[in-house]
């Protein structure tokens, strides 16, 4: 069933019988934004009486037509198709979070997620989501929750698919649709992005799909910013330059596409480079688009001054069907790389370990798909402990490693961990000089750092580029484009350096620091505008210090033991309180020192 709304019928306060919750009676002093969203049939009429927090807390009695408001929604449910009714502000707008039910009771929308407190769900809350479904090799299906403005976020892991279930996911892979999931729990990661969270649910069995391909007629009766799906065989696209209405040129795409019943639908897209987000072959992530294949992307219902019409956003396809030319691309790209793994297990099974190093550093620069690659992993084993090569740490090969390929001539992923370490001393320093594109030479560090290089080692090679990038930045001009590569890459090595656990790695941060207050190399303007003071190029210097030296000891408590003169730290406290721009350096500084009178 089409799950659609409209959202225009205002909720009469009259209408309500009982006593009203808080929140309801806090929402309708704003009786004017609260909205019923609803299929436009006549049951918008009877829908507009209802207003309810979640049923069965007994704050209150709600009747509907003189009916429990399950019935009502069964029986609209029934006549209209309509699964889910929310009733309250609408989003984007206020404080208050919308009043969301369905047939089985209260429901929490996904979309208020950034209002609640820690942005999580608790176990046991039924939660409205629209989501883009992914499929790992292993058959294991992930609801990824979406929002209209593309943003992703939440991840939801169903326990038990039924076979049905699974047929409609994976059938419409690729665009957002929407599901109601029951919160077992939430998933705890040793690496979690910030405010990302996953959680292990009980999907229930109704799916609701946009609509497909809807007519001019159709579009007109759905809201503003309802999904739908654009699906059919590109016929162009085509990048056309257009005034917005500020007057400012933009590039914009136009997805020209021919459904199953003859129709051409051109559907708008804001990207003037239109790509492949996923598809039914791996790793077609931002391919281009070839006519003649079979798509499927998200739409929304556009209003401009023509009307309603569709409009894609900043969506990109999934590739349901390729052309002939890329089939054969793909299984041509196969038949390559299962030679080459073939090869792999040769050498390694001659102890040809030079050899092998470079084959697997080959296997890692092709697109591969995740059963490829976990076999060119799974041979790291049979490298000696010596003559194991190093690697991004990561499935597919991360754009650091060939980043520093690419701008040091190398093959990073050939190279032995006593090699790469060597490595990285010459680019951290800036001794081995980058050549034609640029890249950020830290990423050296960021792979030592994912291959868990023991601390002694990390100790020497950030110690040596921090004092090889302070030596160059002394001499070099004051001038952005000439010294901003020293500075930036002296802020990344101490950086690094506040995570390695090892006092001397304290004493090093320390000793920048000491370097800076010495040199009175700090911010001393009284109002913005004024003079710095201190050369550009040493403007963040002591600011970064004092952050990493905090960093270094909350990190890791041992390494508190660098601290061995408290006064000293005090005393600089002292000579920066007068300076209003170097508050926070004085703020680090308080809390290295609170830390170090709590030990």
């Amino acid at each position: 069933m089409y799950n659609t709304h409209i959202m225009e019928n205002v909720v009469d306060p009259k209408n309500i019988v009982g006593k009203p919750s808080p929140e309801m009676t806090s929402a309708l002093k704003h009786q004017d934004e609260i909205q019923a969203q609803i299929k436009d049939t006549q049951a918008l009429k009877d829908i507009a009486s209802m207003v309810t927090n979640v049923l069965g807390q007994g704050e209150y009695g709600l009747t509907m037509n003189g009916v429990e408001p399950q019935q009502a929604i069964d029986s609209l449910h029934t006549t209209t198709g309509v699964s889910v009714i929310s009733l309250g502000r609408r989003f984007g707008y206020g404080e208050e979070p919308r009043l969301f039910m369905d047939k089985k009771g209260g429901l929490a929308d996904w979309r208020d997620r950034f209002e609640r407190e820690g942005h999580v769900f608790n176990a046991g809350e039924r939660i409205s989501v629209p989501a883009h479904v992914e499929v790992d090799k292993d058959g294991n299906i992930a609801l990824v929750a979406d929002d209209q403005d593309g943003r992703m976020a939440d991840k939801f892991y169903p326990a038990q698919i039924s076979n049905e279930a699974r047929a409609t996911l994976e059938r419409y892979r690729g665009v957002a649709i929407g599901c109601v999931v029951e919160v077992q729990g939430l998933i705890e990661r040793d690496f979690q992005l910030s405010d990302i969270h996953e959680y292990d649910v009980e999907l229930e069995p109704e799916i609701v799909i946009p609509p497909i391909n809807p007519t001019p007629e159709q579009v007109a009766k759905l809201p503003r910013g309802a999904r739908v799906i654009t699906e059919g065989k590109v016929l162009q696209v085509e990048v056309r330059e257009e005034k917005d209405k500020l007057g400012l040129t933009q590039r914009n795409s136009y997805l020209a596409v021919e459904t199953d019943d003859g129709r051409q639908i051109t559907v708008p897209n804001w990207s003037d480079k239109l790509q492949y987000d996923d598809g039914i072959l791996e790793n077609m992530r931002g391919k281009s688009i070839q006519p003649g294949e079979t798509i499927r992307i998200t739409s929304y219902v556009h209003v401009d001054e023509k009307g309603k019409t569709i409009h894609s956003h900043y969506s990109r396809p999934y590739l349901v069907e390729p052309v002939t030319q890329r089939i054969d691309e793909y299984q041509a790209l196969r038949e390559q790389v299962g030679a080459s793994v073939s090869r792999l297990s040769k050498l390694l099974a001659e102890q040809n370990f030079p050899d092998a190093r470079q084959a697997f550093a080959e296997l890692r620069t092709h697109e591969l798909t995740q059963e490829e690659s976990n076999q060119v992993i799974a041979s790291l084993v049979g490298f000696s402990e010596n003559e194991r090569p190093i690697y991004d740490g990561h499935e597919r090969r991360m754009y650091w490693a060939e980043s520093l390929d690419k701008v040091y001539g190398t093959q990073i992923e050939g190279m032995t961990r006593q090699e790469f370490e060597a490595f990285a001393r010459e680019v951290g320093t800036g001794r081995r000089e980058q050549t034609g594109e640029h890249c950020d030479a830290s990423y050296a560090f960021l792979i030592m750092h994912s291959n868990n290089y023991d601390s002694p080692t990390m100790l020497s090679v950030l110690s040596e580029s921090v004092d090889e990038r302070l030596k160059r930045l002394e001499g070099v001009a004051d001038e952005h484009e000439v010294s901003f590569p020293e500075s930036y890459m002296l802020e990344q090595s101490l950086g690094y350096l506040s995570s390695v656990k090892h006092p001397d790695a304290t004493r090093k941060i320390l000793e920048v620091a000491r370097y800076a207050m010495s040199h009175k190399l700090y911010d001393k303007r009284m109002e913005r505008g004024g003079d710095w003071g201190v050369p550009h190029k040493f403007l963040h210097l002591l600011w970064s210090a004092t952050d990493d030296l905090k960093s270094s000891i909350r990190e890791n408590p041992d390494n508190l033991s660098a601290i061995e003169n408290l006064d000293e730290l005090l005393a600089w406290q002292e000579e920066l309180k007068p300076y209003p721009f170097c508050n926070t350096v004085v703020e680090y500084l308080q809390q290295v020192t609170d830390m170090f009178r709590i030990v």
